[in-house]
């Protein structure tokens, strides 16, 4: 049922007639045993009333949205109901969409047209290509066939999406259908695209399918309407919202309203007002990935388990691999986020130079170096490797935040004269505040001179390696000692999607293969993911990077970084160009730094969000504080960043 989505995207996405109608939804869209109400009155009164019906059930376009699903390629069949007697099927159409001449093998059909203008056309019986006359139907009215009339086809003349309803006396299994390129007649199986009847599915499950088809569509409409979710001081919650757990469940209609006020009562990420994080926006096809992902339920550990998808996993890896150029032996896994990819470089760097100390403990002072900018992870995963946080060097940085290659050779000079064991450098490919890249090229051949493991923490903007026109940022990773990227940041995946690799596949499994004979019990050791990841149990993460890289190819997913990078290009201009702003950031950054009116960066952020204006973070570098906005969502458009600025400098006018 996640096909429905399909047509239910954000503005600005491709489908902007979906938007259109969801924008107009005022009724409640239909639940499943209303639509068995239907079928069942329809089936009692033998047929004979189904335009009056149609209007007492209250059927129309709206109600029978949740169901639907739109293709460009051709009109969708989908069933709703049938028995032995009848079938009510739903046919959705793109524009100008037309069926073939046809037959109905004796059916009787009735069809209420729900969305669109459409022409019927009927043919002579008997001579099956011989046009009798042409019928312009409207929306709302219901129409009625039988093969007395003749071979006839249905035509969308309108400007956008249709939906007709048919109803069939005698299920259809089988029509004469028109060949254009054979010019003539064909028996043809009929099936559907899509089937939703009781007889094809869990009715439990099906019913909270739909519930979540209808929950996305609410959030949809409201993410335009209402881009900045209403905050809720976290002392309300309880208050606000029915958050609390009981001994006894809640019934349906409860639990579904409960659900959809915490649904619009949650920050939307993906709205046009959304710049806070390094992450926003929504992929569709991701999206689906991840929700089919959900669907399967597999673990990662073993092929038994997890079958086709440690293969998608594999192709990932490899396609990684091979942008940077890392060779035969390298491997790579999906960690749980961008903090566990950093986790695991700095214990393989840690295994590879003190092999004992996964079975004895440190017994030498080893010592990890990274930007004084990078992310706070390096220093949580030294704790917890066992190195400790001050034996975590903190290289200083120019004045755009890259590290300094001459800080860091003092640094390793000054530990080796102690008598310590470096052991690790970390590259930050996008830094948190600023979005530098350090200079990996230059700091690879420090790493090598003192043969030290060198991880590049691309979790930011590591994507660009997939960007042919940004890639040169990243000079130098093909040296790294293992590198990784958060797809769930710039390619716009659901959260999370992590990805490490390494040049030596070794190192994955010295550092984290176990052996567990109740569960590797298959010989394909290469597709026992387990062996090479720190986790377990682990879902698969791969599967929604890989439907948006397949639907996508390579291309498409550059197309998603190069965007970022034009529209923090307009929104920098903006800024030098308006007196009342000053930047703090540089160019090739999807991090635009500014002040606005010397209003503490702080202080703005805040009003901003407490009056429900807009999300937006601020950020420190040496004695400045500023703003800080990230254009890392590819859907927002030059309009969304100026309405950005607009919005500030009203809220401050006014």
């Amino acid at each position: 049922m996640s096909y429905a989505l399909k047509h239910t995207k954000q503005r600005k996405h491709t489908n902007r007639e979906a938007l259109m109608i969801l924008n107009d939804l005022n009724q409640p869209i239909i639940e499943s045993t209303e639509l068995g109400e239907f079928f069942e009155a329809l089936c009692a009164a033998n047929y004979e009333n189904y335009e009056g019906l149609i209007k007492a059930h209250n059927i129309n376009f709206e109600t029978l949205l949740p169901f639907a699903s739109w293709s460009s390629k051709s009109y969708r069949r989908i069933c709703l109901a049938s028995n032995e007697e009848c079938e009510l099927i739903l046919l959705c159409w793109d524009k100008g969409q037309k069926t073939p001449i046809h037959s109905h093998d004796g059916q009787k059909c009735w069809v209420y047209f729900a969305k669109g203008e459409f022409e019927e056309f009927l043919y002579a019986k008997g001579q099956k290509n011989k046009l009798l006359q042409k019928n312009r139907v409207a929306e709302g009215q219901v129409t009625f066939l039988t093969d007395e009339i003749g071979f006839h086809s249905l035509e969308n003349k309108s400007s956008g999406l249709g939906m007709t309803l048919h109803l069939y006396a005698n299920p259809i299994t089988k029509c004469q259908v028109y060949s254009e390129s054979k010019k003539e007649f064909e028996n043809k199986e009929l099936q559907y695209d899509i089937d939703l009847s009781d007889s094809n599915r869990d009715t439990e499950m099906s019913a909270d399918l739909l519930t979540f088809i209808q929950l996305s569509q609410e959030l949809l409409k409201d993410e335009n309407d209402n881009p900045v979710s209403q905050r809720i001081p976290s002392s309300e919650l309880k208050k606000v919202l029915n958050i609390g757990l009981e001994e006894n469940g809640i019934n349906e209609d409860q639990f579904v309203e409960t659900l959809k006020k915490i649904v619009l009562a949650t920050p939307k990420t993906s709205s046009s007002l959304f710049f806070n994080q390094l992450f926003g926006g929504r992929e569709s096809k991701a999206v689906l990935g991840d929700l089919l992902a959900v669907m399967l339920n597999n673990s990662m550990y073993t092929y038994k388990v997890g079958g086709v998808q440690g293969g998608i996993e594999k192709e990932i890896i490899n396609q990684v691999i091979d942008r940077l150029d890392y060779g035969p032996h390298a491997g790579g896994t999906f960690p749980s986020g961008g903090s566990m990819s950093n986790f695991m470089a700095i214990l393989m760097a840690r295994d590879k130079v003190n092999e004992v100390s996964r079975q004895t403990g440190l017994k030498i002072n080893m010592i990890a170096y990274t930007s004084a900018e990078s992310h706070y992870s390096i220093e949580k995963n030294a704790a917890f490797i066992g190195i400790g946080r001050e034996n975590v060097r903190k290289i200083s940085v120019n004045e755009i935040g890259e590290m300094r290659v001459d800080s860091l050779k003092a640094a390793i000079d000054k530990d080796l004269e102690a008598g310590n064991t470096p052991f690790f450098v970390n590259a930050t490919a996008g830094t948190t505040v600023l979005g530098a890249f350090d200079p990996i090229k230059e700091l690879g051949e420090v790493c090598r001179a003192y043969n030290i493991w060198m991880h590049v923490d691309g979790a930011y903007k590591g994507s660009v390696l997939l960007s042919e026109k940004y890639k040169h940022l990243l000079e130098g990773s093909n040296q790294a000692d293992s590198f990784s990227f958060n797809p769930h940041k710039m390619l716009g995946a659901p959260l999370t999607c992590s990805v490490i690799v390494v040049k030596d596949k070794k190192h994955l499994h010295d550092s984290f293969s176990n052996n567990a004979e109740y569960l590797y019990q298959t010989d394909e050791d290469d597709f026992n993911l387990g062996k090479t990841s720190f986790q377990c149990g682990r879902r698969s993460d791969a599967l929604k990077l890989w439907t948006l890289w397949k639907s996508k190819g390579r291309k498409g997913l550059e197309r998603i970084v190069d965007k970022q990078f034009e529209l923090a290009d307009y929104a920098r201009e903006y800024v030098r160009n308006h007196p009342d702003y000053e930047l703090y950031s540089f160019d090739d950054s999807i991090a635009i730094c500014f002040n606005y009116k010397n209003i503490s960066a702080d202080q703005l952020c805040t009003d901003l969000y407490e009056h429900d204006e807009l999300m937006v973070g601020y950020g420190k570098f040496r004695e400045n504080e500023f703003v800080r906005m990230v254009t890392i969502n590819h859907a927002h458009t030059k309009e969304d960043i100026e309405h950005f600025f607009k919005v500030i400098e009203a809220f401050y006018t006014n």
